[in-house]
């Protein structure tokens, strides 16, 4: 027994003089670190990914339609209960808006701090990378200015504790204009659309930069940089308005499956998409939403909508639009091409009746035999048929910035600015 414990003792007299502070501090070498991250592309492209996936999805951004008068939901909704007008400050929408955002900018500046450190990347190859951070934080800092007004501008990464979490906000003025230099910074350092390669298919562009920033700057009443910025877009030349060759089924189809810009080259209306993919586990629900075979549509058009849209080139009020309403088929007939491919006529294919793939008229009873309206009307843009009856199974394209988007925020600033336009 003591010959054991001698044994021990000298074993421990070898090891322990050999343990001191840097062999306890040191790295582990069986996983990632920030300390050893930030060497190769592959570090930065995946650091980048982290802040792209900050771009909003289906529920940031269609289900926002509930703010105006477009779309009717007969259940609760948060985007519903902010554009009524009538709500508290605690309406969780609102803290989310605010946390998610600052969420990602926090990760934007993240990799602001540390992408240099990759020295295995070329000058230039880092840079582009750091156009996707700054690229995604005005993106997102568009959406807070927007929401909020003045808020903190933060550049760096903070941390619970820190006294900057309590800083004053930056005036809204300020962050347009600093907002409006970023997108141009981010413009600067981005590939052209025509250069991604095929694997790189939703990372930020040069164009996606100078189209956002069109429309930041058309909602702030910054005219002349409104066009300049549309004009970038439409100069460079690679992205053009949707068309399958059919007027009757383009606008529809571009916002399904069938235009996919993953599958669909002719695609290059989109310039800011958030794909889904079943493959890598990311879809959402719209399709079965809008057409729920069982029960009531969860976005309905309303009236307002429908009356939108013009008869014969003209508004519906004026005698001169000939405009009928005597039955439902009535009210398509003469209108603008896109309405029939946005709400749902009688005679079209649809997924709310199972059994019944034509659609024939409303149904407002409160039963379980197919799809309910409160309004009327259903939609059928954005609906997929074959995703109806497979509940979040759906992999439609959410287009977050789209071409025509920019052009019409061109004609618009002209307008604005006082610019001679036909």
């Amino acid at each position: 027994m003591k010959t054991k414990y001698l044994a021990i003792l000298l074993c421990a007299a070898f090891v322990l003089p050999g343990c001191n502070d840097s062999f306890l501090d040191r790295i582990p070498l069986d996983e990632l670190t920030d300390e050893t991250y930030w060497e190769t592309e592959e570090h930065l492209i995946l650091a980048s990914n982290a802040c792209i996936n900050y771009l909003r999805g289906k529920s940031r951004s269609v289900d926002m339609e509930f703010l105006g008068d477009n779309v009717f939901r007969e259940r609760s909704s948060e985007y519903k209960t902010l554009g009524s007008g009538n709500f508290t400050s605690d309406l969780s929408i609102i803290n989310s808006e605010w946390t998610t955002d600052y969420d990602g900018i926090r990760r934007c500046n993240h990799f602001l701090e540390n992408y240099e450190r990759a020295q295995k990347v070329s000058a230039s190859v880092r840079e582009r990378y750091a156009g996707e951070a700054i690229f995604i934080r005005a993106y997102l800092y568009s959406y807070l200015v927007n929401c909020f007004g003045d808020v903190p501008r933060v550049t760096n990464t903070i941390d619970v504790g820190d006294d900057e979490l309590y800083g004053s906000r930056t005036d809204k003025e300020t962050m347009i204009e600093w907002i409006l230099d970023e997108f141009d910074r981010a413009a600067a350092v981005l590939p052209y659309a025509k250069d991604l390669k095929d694997s790189e298919l939703g990372r930020p562009t040069k164009e996606a930069a100078w189209a956002f920033s069109s429309r930041f700057a058309l909602y702030h009443e910054r005219w002349d940089k409104a066009v300049s910025s549309a004009e970038e877009v439409m100069t460079a030349g690679f992205h053009k308005l949707y068309d399958n060759g059919n007027p009757e089924t383009t606008y529809n189809e571009l916002f399904t499956l069938a235009a996919n810009p993953v599958t669909n080259k002719n695609n290059r209306e989109f310039i800011v998409t958030r794909l889904y993919s079943e493959e890598a586990n990311q879809t959402h629900n719209l399709s079965r939403e809008l057409q729920v075979p069982n029960e009531e549509a969860r976005y309905a058009p309303t009236r307002s909508l429908m009356d939108a849209y013009l008869c014969n080139g003209l508004p519906i009020t004026l005698p001169a639009s000939r405009y009928r309403e005597n039955t439902h088929e009535a009210i398509f007939n003469n209108r603008d091409p896109r309405m029939a491919q946005t709400i749902l006529k009688p005679g079209a294919k649809w997924g709310g009746y199972p059994g019944k793939t034509t659609y024939e008229q409303p149904k407002f009873s409160n039963s379980a035999t197919s799809c309910r309206t409160t309004t009327g009307w259903y939609f059928t843009k954005f609906v997929e048929l074959s995703a109806i009856s497979r509940y979040n199974k759906d992999q439609n394209a959410i287009p977050l910035m789209r071409y025509a988007e920019v052009l019409l925020n061109w004609i618009e600033a002209k307008e604005m600015r006082g610019d001679a336009i036909t």
